[in-house]
């Protein structure tokens, strides 16, 4: 969706920009430097919404690479100490060894039972490579689900991922 809003943004302001009168007997026609400022907003505002179109964490033998709105970050395996996906949050957070926090955009409640699958199979990431059984109590539990959401004992849990996952959108 944000792709398709992001090229009607560009339709829309650059039409704006050509399709307004131009400069004629009227003192508040536009000039060619206002067509170009209108053009320039478009783009621009098509820039964030391709932005937002792109978030995701996509993980790796070696760690995951988050990528959020407005920054990205790659993050180790051995960085990680817990995934958060409860309370009040609208996504999940990474918490690292160093007490930094990193927003997971890719992963929301707003997503439901897909949302609540996919943090589970970070989770299970998490568990995997720190050397712990799917569902072992560790630090990745800490927070630990909502109440109502399935905890880290789903079934797609209980297999090793041989290969890490594709990444998360």
């Amino acid at each position: 969706m944000p792709i398709v809003a992001a090229v009607f943004v560009v339709l829309v302001f650059t039409g704006s920009a050509v399709f307004v009168p131009g400069q004629a007997a009227q003192k508040n026609d536009w000039a060619i430097s206002d067509r170009l400022l209108m053009f320039l907003l478009g783009i621009a505002i098509a820039a964030f919404l391709l932005r937002f179109a792109f978030i995701r964490a996509v993980p790796s033998r070696e760690g995951i690479v988050v990528r959020n709105l407005l920054l990205t970050r790659s993050l180790e395996w051995s960085e990680i100490v817990r995934l958060q996906f409860g309370g009040g949050s609208p996504w999940a957070y990474l918490d690292t060894w160093d007490a930094d926090t990193v927003p997971v955009m890719a992963i929301q409640k707003a997503d439901g039972a897909f949302g609540r699958a996919e943090a589970a199979r970070l989770a299970a990431l998490i568990d995997f490579h720190a050397g712990r059984e799917p569902g072992e109590a560790g630090p990745t539990r800490a927070g630990g689900p909502v109440e109502g959401e399935p905890g880290p004992t789903d079934q797609h849990m209980n297999d090793e991922p041989q290969d890490p996952p594709q990444d998360f959108r």
